[in-house]
Order: structure tokens, then sequence, then C-alpha cells
């Protein structure tokens, strides 16, 4: 029965230890899988927009049918086939729902790319992520587009 008793210690001890740290490297998968999954959306965009005459659009979406502004919910990439301007359902390439957990800050308007692969409204986008629960862990990231269309990725910072 002793035995039993210290085992049941030493278990609840290792799992006291164990489980914050898993939080941790689930954080930094949740992240690290985030950051690739908007580089690559930025990679089909750009590459939607050299193939259409129109360019092509990369925006926040919750339903991935029109664009919002809450990026936290995911995003979607589409063409303008009707030159309108607005995004309709038929339009919609490439829908991507965003990780649980992740606090996502992008521009409030969609990001237009020409058929040259570049930034319509001639200013650099950015896009900020983080865990919604991170402590001060550095798992912040920050992603500009470059008026060019390059994106760059910045270095992981403390999270705020």
């Amino acid at each position: 029965m002793a035995e039993l008793l210290v085992t049941l210690v030493v278990l609840s001890i290792l799992l006291m230890v164990a489980v914050p740290s898993f939080n941790g490297v689930m954080n930094s998968n949740r992240t690290a899988t985030t950051v690739n999954e908007l580089t690559a959306t930025v990679g089909l965009v750009r590459a939607e927009a050299l193939r259409s005459t129109r360019g092509a659009y990369m925006c926040a979406s919750s339903d991935g049918a029109s664009c919002g502004t809450d990026w936290s919910e995911g995003w979607i990439v589409w063409n303008d086939l009707d030159g309108n301007g607005a995004v309709a359902a038929s339009e919609v390439i490439r829908h991507v729902q965003a990780k649980r957990g992740m606090q996502i800050v992008g521009p409030g308007a969609s990001i237009r790319f020409d058929s040259r692969g570049r930034i319509v409204a001639g200013a650099p986008a950015t896009i900020t992520l983080q865990p919604e629960h991170c402590g001060e862990r550095a798992l912040r990231r920050t992603m500009v587009i470059s008026t060019a269309g390059q994106l760059q990725k910045g270095a992981a910072e403390e999270c705020q």
C-alpha cells in the first residue's frame, strides 16, 4: 500500500511539471503552423494574381464566403472574376480556418495583388500573430508583405 502511495505522489509531481511545458510545446507548434499557413496563402494569392489580368485578393473571413475583419477566424483567397471589387462565393479559391487559440491581427480590408504580384494599395501589409495564452514566451510573430509582394517574417518576439 505504501508503494502505491509513493508511486501516486511521484506521478502527480511529474504531471505538475510536464503539463505546463506541454502547453508551451502546443503553443509553439500552433504558432509555427499558422506562420506556415499564412506563408503558403501569400504564395497562392501571388500565383493567382500572376495568372489573372485582374489580380487576386486575400482577406480575413469567418465563413469562407465573405471578407471580414477578424483574421483570428480565418482567411480566404479570391479572384474578382466579375470585376466588381467584392467577393462572391463562386470566386473563392481557398479558405483557411485559423487555429483555435491564436490571436491574428491583419489589415481591415482585403490585400489586393495586381497581375505582377505586387500589392495594389502601395503600402506594406502587416499580419501579427501569437497564441492567446503564451505568457512571457517569445511566440509573437510579425509578417510583412512588401509592396513588391515579398513576404518577410520577423523573428519571434515576447508576447504582449
